[in-house]
């Protein structure tokens, strides 16, 4: 094996080491900082759902009251998103790697849990945080979304491949 392909199969697990990383420094901010991250989005979200005409505040406290209401949501969806993307990154790096799509995706999901369950008994040593087994499902629900869309588009693909070949032998 060549130079190139040695690097390229090590490259190829960049993104999910950054995604894991990236993972792991959300999870160092204590509390307060984390929920200030989350007043944030959710203050976005409500002032672009203003701007659209799909959200009216009557007054100040309203807006507030609807802040607090969005952090749980935004908190869960963002969790499902980035164990999402961190399933996407490792399945790529298996599939580059040569590794089986089966494995792949076993072997994706097996990692993203792992690193899910470790996540949280990090968290039990900041600030202001916890450690929750219901974050772990959360996560894990995140990459088995990723993992299903993809086990779709490959049934559909390896149906279409099917077709073919039996509209090829009908000639």
């Amino acid at each position: 094996m060549d130079k190139f392909k040695i690097c390229g199969r090590v490259l190829i697990w960049l993104p999910a080491i950054f995604i894991a990383i990236t993972i792991f420094s959300f999870s160092n901010q204590n509390g307060d900082e984390s929920q200030g991250l989350s007043n944030k989005a959710a203050e976005v979200i409500l002032t672009a759902g203003d701007n659209l005409g799909l959200v009216k505040f009557t007054d100040t406290n309203t807006k507030a009251n609807m802040i607090e209401d969005l952090q749980v949501p935004i908190r869960k969806c963002a969790h499902m998103g980035e164990y999402a993307v961190l399933t996407m990154c490792i399945f790529i790096a298996f599939m580059f790697n040569g590794v089986a799509f089966r494995w792949s995706r076993i072997l994706s999901l097996l990692l993203t849990i792992i690193w899910a369950s470790s996540d949280e008994i990090h968290q039990l040593f900041i600030a202001g945080r916890a450690g929750r087994f219901l974050d772990v499902c959360i996560d894990t629900f995140g990459s088995l979304i990723f993992l299903g869309i993809v086990s779709l588009i490959h049934h559909h693909l390896e149906v279409k491949k099917e077709k073919n070949i039996f509209s090829e032998l009908d000639l």
